[in-house]
C-alpha cells in the first residue's frame, strides 16, 4: 500500500496476505486470495481417487487468479510476492488441468 503523509513524499508498505491493513482500507482481494488458496491446499489434501475431477479446485484457482488481478489493478499493489503468488497459482490450474483430463 502507497500512503502520502505529506503532498511530496511517498511511502510504501508491505503487508502480508493475512493482515487485516489492507482490508480495513477496502482491499480484500488479497485476504480472499489467501483464504481460498488455505481452501485449495486443503481440497488437494483430502481428495479421493475415486470420483474426483477437480472442479472446486479449479473454480477456487480461478477465483484466486481473479481477485490478484482485481487488487493490482484497482488497488495498484504489485509486488514480486504478488507476482509469484500469481504464476504458482496459474501454474497449479494448467497441472490441474492437466492431471484431471489424462
Amino acid at each position: 500500500m502507497t500512503f502520502a503523509p505529506n503532498p511530496t513524499d511517498r511511502v510504501t508498505k508491505y503487508f502480508s496476505y493475512f493482515s487485516m491493513m489492507p482490508v480495513g482500507y477496502g482491499n480484500l482481494f488479497p485476504f480472499i486470495t489467501a483464504l481460498l488458496s488455505i481452501v485449495v491446499l486443503l481440497l488437494l489434501l483430502v481428495r479421493t481417487k475415486k470420483a474426483y475431477n477437480g472442479c472446486a479446485v479449479r473454480v477456487c484457482l480461478s477465483i484466486c487468479i481473479l481477485m490478484s488481478l482485481l487488487s493490482w489493478l484497482l488497488f495498484n499493489s504489485v509486488s514480486i510476492v504478488g507476482v509469484c503468488v500469481f504464476a504458482l497459482h496459474i501454474i497449479v490450474l494448467v497441472l490441474q488441468n492437466i492431471t484431471v483430463h489424462e
